[in-house]
C-alpha cells in the first residue's frame, strides 16, 4: 500500500504499484507485509533479500527500508494518518525504526 503526505485520509492499498517520494511538501511511502503464518514456531529467518526495481529511465535514488513499530496495519485502512480505521499513527506517515 502506499500513504501520501498530501492525502492523509486517503487509503491505496489495492494499487498494484510502490512509490516513493522524500520531498516534504509531497512526500509518498509503501509499506509493505510480509506473511510468515507457514513457517513452523520458533523458525528462524537467517536471510532475506528484497529486490525494487525503478521504472524512472531519468533517475536513480537510494531507497531506505525500515521496520514498522505498528504490525496490524491493515491494507484496505492504511493512510499517511491511520494504520487501520480509527487507529492513528503515533507519528503521522508511520511509525518505523
Amino acid at each position: 500500500a502506499m500513504i501520501l503526505h498530501d492525502a492523509p485520509n486517503n487509503n491505496y492499498g489495492s494499487d498494484g504499484n510502490l512509490y516513493t517520494r522524500g520531498v516534504s511538501y509531497n512526500e509518498r511511502r509503501s509499506v509493505l507485509k510480509f506473511d510468515f503464518s507457514s513457517l513452523p514456531s520458533g523458525a528462524e529467518i537467517s536471510d532475506a533479500k528484497l529486490y525494487l526495481y525503478l521504472h524512472d529511465p531519468y533517475s536513480s535514488r537510494n531507497i531506505s527500508v525500515y521496520r514498522l513499530l505498528k504490525t496490524d496495519w491493515v491494507e484496505g485502512e492504511v493512510t499517511w494518518n491511520n494504520y487501520k480505521s480509527g487507529s492513528a499513527w503515533t507519528t503521522a506517515g508511520g511509525d518505523f525504526t
